[in-house]
């Protein structure tokens, strides 16, 4: 847990590029260093390309979104929504090298927090460390098990509905994306709904 602590502070607290490459460096090497299996391999692997993949959605929103700077790059078709004769959304326009910069770097520090979480939840036994816990800290400590488990949950759901499509005869296609993300939504609220019912019948509150 110190260890996880001590990784999360650091794209908490710092977006320089040099830290947070040397601390996905860190967590890459004690994940190869305590692997044991193919399965522990493969979950982080689905991780890593998950963490990508919100990297590079992060990055387009940024561009897409993003706040001026002074070196254009390329300029956008650029549509504005007013209220009140003032444009309220902005989309398009100059994309500059400073937002692309910022996007990939605020990318970087997701991708450093994933795969801090996929290398702990890859590598740790949450039922075990929640025994060794004080009473105290027990109720806490479930929360947050809870917490970094959600990640692997969703993982989990998302290959389950892949398989279930494909056993339908979907293939993995771009636009079949909006159609996995709200499966995959839906199945997260399911699960958050049952998780909540059982924990209130065991006393948590």
């Amino acid at each position: 847990m110190l260890w996880l602590i001590a990784v999360l502070a650091v794209p908490a607290l710092t977006r320089n590029p040099v830290y947070l490459l040397l601390t996905l460096a860190a967590v890459a090497l004690c994940f190869l260093l305590q692997v044991r299996d193919r399965r522990q391999a493969r979950a982080w692997v689905g991780f890593a390309r998950f963490g990508l993949a919100l990297a590079l959605l992060g990055v387009l929103f940024n561009l897409v979104f993003g706040s001026p700077g002074e070196t254009v790059l390329v300029t956008l078709p650029e549509l504005a929504l007013p209220s009140g004769g003032e444009p309220w959304l902005r989309l398009g326009g100059a994309v500059t090298l400073e937002t692309l910069v910022l996007g990939a770097v605020a990318a970087l520090a997701l991708v450093v927090v994933i795969a801090a979480l996929a290398t702990f939840n890859a590598l740790v036994d949450h039922g075990e460390l929640l025994r060794d816990l004080p009473a105290w800290l027990t109720q806490s400590g479930t929360v947050v098990s809870i917490a970094v488990a959600f990640m692997p949950q969703l993982a989990r759901s998302q290959r389950e509905i892949r398989e279930a499509r494909a056993l339908r005869g979907r293939r993995g296609r771009l636009r079949d994306l909006p159609a996995l993300f709200l499966a995959l939504l839906a199945e997260a609220l399911e699960h958050s709904l049952h998780l909540a019912e059982s924990m209130e019948a065991r006393g948590f509150r």
